[in-house]
């Protein structure tokens, strides 16, 4: 998303139209930084230097199995530091004039991505829950949360109480301010369009979810013939058809566009760089077979709906045969080589937790590659 900012910012605004001024804030916790993914995000930003993105890291370190020293030791901070980010801690969530400074200085901060460490406490307020694993993974029960309205003030017989005056602050606030921007938006806009209608035609194409007027004649033809055509050439070609005549299709692939075609080489298409946000090829870290072609779509200015979120996890099998089944979608494990006994092992957990009835690890073999001595697998 922070990419998505900065790219419709360099390629619509225009002096005196910045139409597009996005901040992204992205709340995270603990087991949000444990993951790979994470990892290779924050690297990503760091180098592009996204000083659009601020991720507020919840950091109560417990975790459903215990607190997170049973597994998770290393200094996430420093990390950060090293990824080229802004590191800022707040030590105490209740003190608002911390937080504010913190957002304050992620605000004023032009170069570089934000993370604001937030040492929180998990079931605050919880006499007997808070900081506990407990928290994290079960309902508090009927009493705990009867003691937790006390604490709060609130009463312990109302359920599901909005109170007086909440709604009417929010109005008088955010309901007040938004209506306000929207239509210094809305004006900003219609003055953008009588300067740049055909920068404007696009923006509002991108808003409703359609593609400019015949993109279909862009597509390219190829003659039948004895010595044919290899696929990834084919799809290159069309992706750049397509990307010349479709401004907002960006995308690229993790090391790999030289080998399956998937860079844009036409004219002004370029790459998307700290220096040059306004390219249409990403050079993303290197990830085993990961290409991604896209289209960046414009923030619904006139609805805000929430934007639409993704997630990919995918399971790792290693020597020791571990796995950690649920959420995973596929695994590719070696018949042979080096983990060739711990997928094996791995596969028969997974057997022997299905026989105790836990019924969430449903598998299946899908394939086997003799000459490389792979087996494949499909489970969830």
């Amino acid at each position: 998303m922070a990419i998505a900012s900065r790219w419709l910012a360099e390629t619509y605004n225009r002096p005196g139209y910045d139409l597009f001024d996005l901040n992204v804030y992205s709340i995270c916790g603990d087991g949000d930084m444990m993951e790979g993914i994470s990892s290779e995000a924050a690297s990503v930003a760091g180098h592009l230097r996204l000083s659009n993105l601020c991720w507020i890291y919840d950091s109560n370190r417990v975790t459903i199995e215990g607190h997170t020293d049973i597994t998770f030791t290393e200094d996430v901070a420093a990390r950060f530091l090293a990824y080229g980010w802004e590191v800022i801690r707040v030590t105490d969530p209740n003190d608002i004039e911390m937080l504010e400074r913190a957002y304050r200085r992620f605000l004023a901060t032009g170069d570089r991505p934000t993370l604001i460490v937030v040492h929180s406490h998990i079931g605050y307020g919880a006499p007997h829950k808070q900081d506990s694993p407990s928290a994290h993974g079960e309902p508090l029960g009927p009493e705990e949360v009867r003691l937790t309205k006390e604490f709060f003030g609130f009463s312990p017989d109302e359920t599901f109480v909005v109170p007086p005056g909440v709604r009417e602050h929010f109005a008088a606030t955010m309901g007040a301010r938004g209506f306000r921007l929207f239509g210094e938006w809305e004006q900003l806009f219609a003055r953008y369009r009588a300067q740049y209608p055909d920068l404007a035609d696009q923006i509002e194409c991108l808003n409703r979810r359609e593609l400019p007027p015949d993109w279909e004649k862009a597509l390219p033809t190829f003659p039948t013939g004895p010595a044919g055509m290899a696929t990834r050439d084919a799809s290159g070609k069309v992706l750049n058809a397509l990307a010349e005549k479709i401004p907002w299709l960006i995308g690229g692939s993790a090391d790999l566009a030289p080998s399956n075609k998937t860079r844009l080489t036409f004219e002004f298409a370029g790459d998307f760089q700290r220096q040059g946000p306004s390219g249409c090829d990403i050079n993303w870290l290197w990830q085993r077979g990961v290409a991604v072609r896209t289209g960046i779509r414009a923030p619904d200015c006139r609805r805000r709906k929430d934007a639409s979120r993704q997630h990919a996890r995918m399971g790792t099998v290693r020597r020791t045969g571990s796995a950690v089944p649920g959420q995973c979608a596929a695994a590719i494990g070696h018949g042979t080589g080096h983990c060739g006994r711990g997928f094996a092992d791995w596969l028969g957990a997974i057997r022997r937790t299905r026989r105790r009835g836990a019924g969430y690890a449903h598998f299946r073999h899908v394939g086997t590659d003799e000459g490389r001595g792979r087996t494949f697998w499909l489970y969830s």
